[in-house]
């Protein structure tokens, strides 16, 4: 750095070989002045100032020129620029939208990636205008400022958004009003709640008719099971009737008199004689039925 000068307002003032360095001790700031403000490329440094204690004004030498300025010429830019419209760009589409929390941009399920380009009003060297975007509700923080005028988001769920884009001027004046435009991304036909209620009601019809067969099965065995205990009871039944139709009365009733005879004499005795009641009436049941 060459020079070194102090101006009326306490500002320093340095040469950084054709370009003019002023750091404002009192905002701790600095700012850098290069052609984009009037000075001229050249080889040559600049290594002379000196101030016209009269006016105020400065002035910096260089080989065959000099700079001449007065600082106070060089007010900073609190103008905060809006943002005031943006353009949107999903796979070969492309539409305009004002930055108007009135206006809502949607987008289908398979449009979930898009990009938005927005612009600020300021065209004081406006290639030095900063931006900041925040998409709320995919992305609550803003990003890290920069020069970029676009941002690209990849596969956003389906919901409702609202991206705000603030932007700073050349000398860092930010807009705090941010604009906001609403964002919405449909969600794919799987993925809407009318699909997923058929798929519950069809879950639970699937459960309700496991549980009706099964309670139709449970049903019909135990229908099976009563109809096979009736079909028992009725052929004993029948058995009975037709033992009494074919065994004499005189000889039942001899048999029983023995029985009871013999189930105090022998339990051994009794039990061989019952073997022998029951083959002979198991005869005269087998002889029956083969005449029928």
């Amino acid at each position: 750095m060459y020079g070194g000068f102090r101006d009326n307002n306490g500002d320093l003032w340095w040469g950084l070989g054709d370009r003019v360095l002023r750091v404002s001790p009192r905002s701790r700031t600095f700012k850098i002045f290069d052609e984009r403000y009037g000075i001229s490329r050249t080889p040559y440094r600049l290594v002379r100032f000196s101030k016209d204690a009269a006016t105020g004004e400065l002035f910096a030498g260089l080989r065959g020129a000099f700079l001449r300025w007065h600082p106070d010429s060089l007010r900073p830019n609190n103008l905060p620029p809006p943002v005031v419209n943006i353009a949107c760009r999903y796979r070969d589409n492309e539409v305009f939208a004002p930055m108007d929390s009135a206006w809502s941009l949607r987008f289908a399920h398979e449009d979930n990636s898009f990009s938005m380009e927005f612009a600020a009003l300021n065209f004081t060297l406006p290639k030095d205008n900063l931006y900041s975007w925040r998409l709320e509700g995919f992305s609550n923080e803003w990003s890290t400022p920069n020069r970029e005028r676009y941002f690209q988001a990849n596969f956003v769920p389906p919901g409702n958004y609202k991206l705000f884009v603030r932007a700073a001027n050349n000398d860092g004046t930010w807009n705090e009003q941010a604009q906001g435009v609403s964002v919405e991304v449909l969600p794919a036909w799987w993925q809407t709640w009318w699909f997923r209620g058929l798929i519950a009601l069809l879950i639970l019809s699937i459960i309700y008719g496991i549980y009706w067969y099964r309670h139709r099965e449970r049903l019909r065995l135990e229908a099976a099971k009563s109809r096979a205990k009736e079909l028992e009871k009725q052929q004993l039944l029948n058995e009975i009737d037709l033992l009494k139709s074919q065994v004499n009365p005189h000889f039942l009733f001899n048999s029983l008199s023995i029985l009871s005879s013999l189930v105090h004499v022998s339990a051994d005795l009794s039990e061989q004689f019952i073997e022998q009641l029951a083959r002979s009436y198991r005869y005269i049941l087998e002889q029956k039925t083969r005449q029928w």
